[in-house]
Protein backbone atom coordinates (compact mmCIF):
# COMPACT_ATOMS: atom_id res chain seq x y z
CA UNK A 1 0.00 0.00 0.00
CA UNK A 2 2.68 2.57 1.42
CA UNK A 3 4.61 1.82 -2.37
CA UNK A 4 1.63 2.52 -4.33
CA UNK A 5 1.18 5.58 -2.49
CA UNK A 6 4.39 6.75 -2.99
CA UNK A 7 4.00 5.86 -6.83
CA UNK A 8 1.05 7.95 -6.65
CA UNK A 9 2.78 11.25 -5.26
CA UNK A 10 5.77 10.48 -7.93
CA UNK A 11 3.06 11.39 -10.66
CA UNK A 12 1.89 14.26 -8.95
CA UNK A 13 2.33 17.52 -10.35
CA UNK A 14 5.69 19.18 -9.44
CA UNK A 15 4.58 21.16 -7.01
CA UNK A 16 1.99 19.03 -5.01
CA UNK A 17 3.94 16.36 -4.50
CA UNK A 18 7.42 18.07 -3.08
CA UNK A 19 6.24 19.48 -0.18
CA UNK A 20 7.71 16.72 1.91
CA UNK A 21 7.47 19.12 5.15
CA UNK A 22 3.73 18.63 4.83
CA UNK A 23 4.03 14.43 4.61
CA UNK A 24 3.70 12.55 7.81
CA UNK A 25 6.94 11.52 9.13
CA UNK A 26 6.30 7.67 8.70
CA UNK A 27 5.14 8.12 4.77
CA UNK A 28 8.62 10.65 4.37
CA UNK A 29 10.51 7.51 6.06
CA UNK A 30 9.22 5.02 3.44
CA UNK A 31 9.23 7.21 0.78
CA UNK A 32 12.89 8.04 1.40
CA UNK A 33 13.91 3.72 1.90
CA UNK A 34 11.76 3.32 -1.55
CA UNK A 35 13.26 6.33 -3.62
CA UNK A 36 16.64 7.08 -2.21
CA UNK A 37 18.00 3.91 -0.21
CA UNK A 38 16.56 2.33 -3.33
CA UNK A 39 19.16 3.83 -5.74
CA UNK A 40 21.61 3.41 -3.33
CA UNK A 41 21.38 -0.29 -3.14
CA UNK A 42 20.76 -0.41 -6.83
CA UNK A 43 23.69 1.72 -7.64
CA UNK A 44 26.30 2.16 -5.17
CA UNK A 45 28.01 -1.39 -5.68
CA UNK A 46 28.11 -0.87 -9.09
CA UNK A 47 30.04 2.60 -8.86
CA UNK A 48 32.10 0.99 -6.99
CA UNK A 49 33.12 -1.68 -9.53
CA UNK A 50 33.83 1.08 -12.15
CA UNK A 51 35.51 3.27 -9.76
CA UNK A 52 38.05 0.59 -8.87
CA UNK A 53 38.20 -0.54 -12.80
CA UNK A 54 38.83 2.82 -14.42
CA UNK A 55 41.89 2.88 -11.24
CA UNK A 56 43.27 0.20 -12.53
CA UNK A 57 43.29 1.28 -16.12
CA UNK A 58 43.52 4.92 -15.71
CA UNK A 59 45.56 5.35 -12.52
CA UNK A 60 48.89 5.89 -14.14
CA UNK A 61 47.74 8.85 -16.42
CA UNK A 62 45.09 9.59 -13.73
CA UNK A 63 46.21 9.41 -10.23
CA UNK A 64 43.00 11.18 -8.56
CA UNK A 65 40.91 7.78 -9.84
CA UNK A 66 42.91 5.99 -7.28
CA UNK A 67 42.07 7.85 -4.60
CA UNK A 68 38.45 7.81 -5.85
CA UNK A 69 38.00 4.56 -5.89
CA UNK A 70 39.49 4.64 -2.96
CA UNK A 71 37.12 7.13 -1.12
CA UNK A 72 34.27 5.76 -2.87
CA UNK A 73 34.43 2.28 -1.38
CA UNK A 74 34.53 3.72 2.31
CA UNK A 75 31.61 5.88 1.07
CA UNK A 76 29.74 2.31 -0.19
CA UNK A 77 30.60 0.11 3.23
CA UNK A 78 29.72 3.16 5.91
CA UNK A 79 26.45 3.77 3.36
CA UNK A 80 25.34 0.11 3.95
CA UNK A 81 25.53 0.20 7.40
CA UNK A 82 24.37 4.03 7.66
CA UNK A 83 21.19 2.73 5.94
CA UNK A 84 21.30 -0.44 7.88
CA UNK A 85 21.05 1.66 11.07
CA UNK A 86 18.29 4.17 9.34
CA UNK A 87 15.46 1.07 8.15
CA UNK A 88 15.99 -1.22 10.95
CA UNK A 89 16.55 1.32 14.52
CA UNK A 90 15.28 4.83 13.44
CA UNK A 91 13.06 4.78 11.04
CA UNK A 92 10.90 2.35 13.35
CA UNK A 93 11.25 4.28 16.45
CA UNK A 94 9.86 7.40 14.64
CA UNK A 95 7.14 5.25 13.96
CA UNK A 96 6.29 3.54 16.70
CA UNK A 97 6.78 6.96 18.55
CA UNK A 98 3.81 8.55 16.30
CA UNK A 99 1.65 6.07 16.44
CA UNK A 100 1.59 5.97 20.46
CA UNK A 101 1.25 9.66 20.31
CA UNK A 102 -1.66 8.81 17.69
CA UNK A 103 -3.41 7.21 19.70
CA UNK A 104 -3.22 9.39 23.18
CA UNK A 105 -0.22 7.13 25.00
CA UNK A 106 3.23 8.66 25.80
CA UNK A 107 6.05 7.01 23.52
CA UNK A 108 8.40 4.86 25.22
CA UNK A 109 11.49 6.08 27.14
CA UNK A 110 13.80 3.97 25.61
CA UNK A 111 12.42 4.73 22.17
CA UNK A 112 12.44 8.67 22.60
CA UNK A 113 16.29 7.46 23.79
CA UNK A 114 16.96 5.90 20.72
CA UNK A 115 15.49 8.94 18.69
CA UNK A 116 17.74 11.24 20.20
CA UNK A 117 21.43 9.27 20.04
CA UNK A 118 20.39 8.11 16.13
CA UNK A 119 19.76 11.55 15.29
CA UNK A 120 22.83 12.81 16.73
CA UNK A 121 25.18 10.17 15.04
CA UNK A 122 23.48 9.71 11.59
CA UNK A 123 23.76 13.60 11.38
CA UNK A 124 27.48 13.22 11.44
CA UNK A 125 27.65 10.59 9.34
CA UNK A 126 25.99 12.61 6.59
CA UNK A 127 28.62 15.33 7.07
CA UNK A 128 31.55 13.05 6.64
CA UNK A 129 29.54 11.17 3.60
CA UNK A 130 29.20 14.91 2.18
CA UNK A 131 32.61 16.07 2.97
CA UNK A 132 33.95 12.39 1.38
CA UNK A 133 31.49 12.93 -1.99
CA UNK A 134 33.14 16.48 -2.32
CA UNK A 135 36.47 15.62 -2.09
CA UNK A 136 35.42 13.41 -5.30
CA UNK A 137 33.98 16.06 -6.86
CA UNK A 138 37.12 18.30 -6.46
CA UNK A 139 39.68 15.47 -7.08
CA UNK A 140 37.54 14.77 -10.66
CA UNK A 141 37.17 18.50 -11.22
CA UNK A 142 33.47 18.39 -10.79
CA UNK A 143 33.06 15.18 -12.69
CA UNK A 144 35.27 16.45 -15.86
CA UNK A 145 35.30 13.99 -17.95
CA UNK A 146 39.46 14.05 -19.34
CA UNK A 147 40.31 13.38 -23.27
CA UNK A 148 41.88 10.28 -23.09
CA UNK A 149 38.74 8.71 -21.07
CA UNK A 150 37.00 5.39 -22.13
CA UNK A 151 33.63 4.95 -22.00
CA UNK A 152 34.02 3.32 -18.43
CA UNK A 153 35.47 6.45 -17.21
CA UNK A 154 32.92 8.72 -18.79
CA UNK A 155 29.94 6.67 -17.36
CA UNK A 156 31.94 6.06 -13.92
CA UNK A 157 32.00 10.06 -13.59
CA UNK A 158 28.57 10.45 -14.61
CA UNK A 159 27.39 7.43 -12.36
CA UNK A 160 29.46 9.84 -9.54
CA UNK A 161 27.74 12.92 -9.99
CA UNK A 162 24.41 11.04 -10.32
CA UNK A 163 25.45 9.32 -6.62
CA UNK A 164 26.09 12.98 -5.14
CA UNK A 165 23.38 14.37 -6.62
CA UNK A 166 21.04 11.92 -5.69
CA UNK A 167 22.73 12.03 -1.72
CA UNK A 168 21.85 15.77 -1.80
CA UNK A 169 18.44 15.48 -2.31
CA UNK A 170 18.41 12.07 -0.19
CA UNK A 171 20.65 14.58 3.16
CA UNK A 172 18.50 17.35 2.74
CA UNK A 173 15.06 15.14 3.22
CA UNK A 174 16.59 13.60 6.20
CA UNK A 175 18.38 16.54 7.66
CA UNK A 176 16.14 19.39 7.46
CA UNK A 177 12.75 17.57 7.46
CA UNK A 178 12.64 13.95 8.56
CA UNK A 179 15.27 14.54 11.03
CA UNK A 180 13.62 18.05 12.56
CA UNK A 181 10.78 16.69 12.99
CA UNK A 182 11.59 13.86 14.63
CA UNK A 183 13.36 15.57 16.99
CA UNK A 184 9.92 17.50 17.73
CA UNK A 185 8.64 14.34 18.81
CA UNK A 186 10.27 14.72 22.17
CA UNK A 187 8.23 17.41 22.55
CA UNK A 188 4.52 16.61 22.20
Amino acid sequence: MIRSQIEAVKEEPLERSQNYAAWELPFLADYIVNTHHGYLNENTRQIAIYAKKVSEVHGARHPEVIEIARIFDRIAADMEIHLREEEEVLFPTIKRIVAAQKSGAEPEAADLSVLKDCLGKLNEEHDSIGEAVHTIRSLSKGYTIPEDACNTFAVTYQKLQEFEDDLHKHVHLENNILFHKAAQLEFR
